[in-house]
């Protein structure tokens, strides 16, 4: 009788949170040197596991710097149930977007647009290309070839540079440079993908 008590009344273990002290998305060439990954669950767990490595406690830090991606899986057991979470570093570049009037394609150019970390397949930004400005998208060039449209019509860029750009954390690589074929064209939304 007590053993149905017990499994009427039993609740699964859940893993509430699972957070690290370190962004998700870093930028390449970046080294980690250390990264503490800390969690909550519903109760008590009777094993826990860190990339199947036994931990105790709600907090484990691991020591060993890593440069590229990587993921910690926790997983945790109450005797009855197993659940697990995972989170991911990945390692990328910037892309860079903004207006420019120069046809100097260098660091310097790169280094006076916006930039983001992020790799997706597809991007939208906003720029106000004034007088003499054109509007100019800067990207690793492993990422593909770029698709530009603006309105829901496809064109209207052409590629002007491919130049190796070394970013903040030291890593080189090659970039393509797109620029938009006229100038001066206000206040516009541009859609990027890569093919």
């Amino acid at each position: 009788m007590k053993d149905t008590l017990d499994s009427l009344l039993y609740e699964a273990i859940n893993i509430t949170s699972f957070t690290s002290n370190v962004a998700p998305v870093q930028e390449i060439g970046t080294n980690i040197s250390s990264i503490t990954l800390t969690w909550k669950l519903s109760q008590p767990a009777t094993e826990q596991f860190i990339n199947d490595v036994p931990v105790t406690g709600s907090s484990f830090t691991f020591d060993t710097p890593f440069n590229s991606n990587k993921s910690f899986t926790l997983k945790v057991n109450d005797g009855t149930t197993i659940k697990s979470k995972t989170i991911d570093i990945k390692f990328m570049n910037n892309i860079y977007y903004g207006v420019s009037a120069s046809t100097t394609y260098d660091s310097n150019f790169i280094e006076s647009l916006t930039k983001e970390l992020r790799q997706a397949t597809e991007m939208n930004f906003r720029v106000n290309a004034g007088k003499d400005e054109y509007i100019c998208f800067a990207y690793p060039s492993h990422y593909g070839e770029a698709v530009f449209s603006v309105g829901g019509f496809e064109g209207g860029f052409r590629e002007v540079a491919k130049f190796y750009y070394t970013n903040e954390s030291g890593y080189n690589e090659q970039y393509t440079v797109y620029c938009s074929d006229n100038p001066c064209l206000g206040d516009t939304r541009v859609k990027v993908i890569y093919v």
